[in-house]
C-alpha cells in the first residue's frame, strides 16, 4: 500500500491588503522612487543647460537660473507624485478582489491561497521571483502578477524568519536573492 504523505503546513497567514500595502507594492514593483529622483535631476539639468546656453549675457543671472531650475524640478516632481498617488488610490478603490481577505499556507510543496473568491495552489517551481523590503514580501508568479504579503500579516518576527527560511529552502538563487 502506498501512503501519500500529507505535507505539514509550516506557515499560515491571513490578512487583507490596505491601501498603504498596495502603495508600497507599487513603489517596490515600479521603482517609482528612483524614477522621480531621475526626473527631478534630469529636469534640473535640462533647465540649467537651456538657461546657460540662452543667456551667456550676464553672470549675475546664473543664481537665478539655478534657483528657478530647482523650483521647476521640485514642482514637476511634486505634481507627478500627486498624480501617481491619485491614480493608485483610484485603482485600489476599484479592485474589490484586491481588498478581500486572503488566507495563505506555505509548505515545502508550494503556496496555497484561499479567499471567498476561490482557492489556488502555486508550486515553488512556478514562482518567477521574490522581492522584499522592510514592509512586505512580493511573490511574483509572472512579471506582472504577484502575491503581496505585508509584514502586518505575520504574528511575530520569528514567523517572518521562518517564512524567509521556507522561501530560501524552496527557491533557487535566481528566484530569491536574499540568502
Amino acid at each position: 500500500m502506498i501512503s501519500k504523505e500529507i505535507p505539514q503546513y509550516k506557515i499560515s497567514l491571513k490578512g487583507r491588503l490596505s491601501y498603504s500595502d498596495y502603495k508600497d507594492f507599487q513603489l517596490l514593483h515600479s521603482h517609482s522612487k528612483y524614477n522621480l529622483v531621475f526626473m527631478a535631476v534630469f529636469l534640473f539639468a535640462v533647465f540649467m543647460l537651456t538657461g546657460l546656453i540662452s543667456s551667456s549675457l550676464e553672470e549675475t543671472l546664473t543664481p537665478l537660473f539655478i534657483l528657478s531650475g530647482i523650483a521647476t524640478s521640485l514642482l514637476v516632481t511634486s505634481l507627478s507624485r500627486i498624480v501617481t498617488n491619485y491614480r493608485l488610490k483610484s485603482v485600489f478603490a476599484s479592485d474589490k478582489l484586491l481588498q478581500k481577505e486572503y488566507f495563505y499556507l506555505f509548505d515545502d510543496c508550494g503556496i496555497s491561497t484561499e479567499s471567498e473568491v476561490g482557492n489556488g495552489k502555486i508550486k515553488w517551481c512556478e514562482v518567477y521571483k521574490v522581492k522584499r523590503n522592510k514592509k512586505l514580501h512580493v511573490i511574483y508568479v509572472a512579471k506582472n502578477k504577484a502575491l503581496i504579503i505585508p509584514r502586518s500579516f505575520f504574528e511575530s518576527l520569528e514567523q517572518v524568519k521562518e517564512f524567509e527560511s521556507i522561501l530560501s529552502d524552496n527557491l533557487s538563487v535566481k528566484q530569491y536573492k536574499y540568502r
